[in-house]
């Protein structure tokens, strides 16, 4: 189950989050009706807490990654990769984090 979720269902989801800013709200309002869907065909009541959800596996949770925490993480790498790259994106970026610190 975890595998199919994580490949599939994340994935679709993932090829955006580069391009988009959204709060955690958000990604929560997206995630949501997948979320209730993946629990009513596993017959697992809908309520059960979101931290056993995005658990890992060997402790007993279902290993679903967060989407919100994808997000971030995509954001990172990307602004990791393109630090000192001399590209026109990483000049856009270094002064869009220059006026941001202002």
């Amino acid at each position: 189950m975890p595998y199919a979720i994580n490949s599939i269902v994340v994935r679709t989801l993932n090829w955006p989050l580069p391009a988009i800013t959204i709060s955690e709200e958000e990604c929560t309002h997206i995630i949501s009706p997948i979320i209730k869907n993946i629990l009513a065909k596993l017959k697992v009541v809908r309520s059960i807490k979101r931290t056993v959800i995005y658990g890992t596996i060997h402790l007993q949770g279902m290993g679903m990654k967060n989407l919100y925490t994808l997000l971030g993480a995509i954001h990172i790498t990307l602004l990791v990769q393109l630090h000192n790259s001399n590209t026109d994106l990483d000049m856009l970026l270094q002064t869009s984090l220059e006026c941001l610190v202002m």
